[in-house]
């Protein structure tokens, strides 16, 4: 005979309402979704950290003397550091999110934006510091 109690489902493993982190199995598209993101946004760091290095060549057209090389260094110091820790800032918002048991697909688009975003950034100062219009 089973004699089932309050909060217990009858199942092994427990009660069904557990704070666990590890114990409510959250699969599906959520996850898969969050994950393709998040792992995008860590390869887009290590092609866009590159590019914004390279980048910094646009200060060889400095030789009238006319660039502002203040602005022009932290260009390049945002887009050397900048760009990982908008990764990792988005990272650890991914992690809090789904640790409070909520949806997590929009933090994997912020941090693909926040990638993105930062690398524009960057080449934005860059390209106004060398006093180059980025569209011409």
């Amino acid at each position: 005979m089973l004699v089932v109690t309050s909060g217990d489902s009858g199942r092994r493993g427990g009660s069904r309402g557990s704070d666990s982190f590890i114990s409510h199995r959250r699969g599906g598209l959520d996850a898969r979704l969050t994950t393709v993101l998040v792992v995008a946004a860590g390869v887009l760091v290590v092609l866009l950290v590159p590019a914004s290095i390279v980048t910094g060549m646009v200060s060889d057209s400095c030789g009238s003397g006319l660039c502002d090389f203040g602005l022009m260094e932290f260009a390049g110091w945002f887009g050397l550091l900048g760009i990982p820790a908008a990764f990792m800032v988005s990272l650890v918002l991914t992690l809090w999110v789904r640790r409070r048991g909520r949806k997590t697909w929009w933090t994997g688009l912020v941090a693909v934006g926040s990638v993105i975003g930062s690398f524009m950034l960057a080449v934005a100062l860059l390209y106004a510091g060398a006093g180059i219009p980025l569209f011409r």
